[in-house]
């Protein structure tokens, strides 16, 4: 995950491949994209933040602040 967003703004990448493997336990899984997420906090509010991928294109990400008590979410794209 770290790799995949810290090397993500670059336009060399475009058009290819994505270096995502799919989960190789469950034969139905391992045809699916792959889900990845972080949580992280910014002055003591929490964040989560995801994204759904295959070999081929980013499916959704998504960003989730929580700053008290209830979780909002701040973007989903698709």
């Amino acid at each position: 995950m770290r790799r995949f967003v810290a090397n993500s703004s670059k336009e060399s990448q475009k058009g290819e491949k994505i270096p995502v493997e799919g989960f190789r336990l469950n034969v139905e899984s391992e045809a699916k994209p792959s889900e990845f997420e972080v949580v992280f906090a910014i002055k003591k509010e929490l964040f989560r933040y995801g994204f759904e991928v295959d070999k081929n294109i980013i499916v959704a990400d998504w960003l989730c602040h929580k700053p008290k008590n209830k979780e909002v979410e701040l973007f989903y794209r698709e």
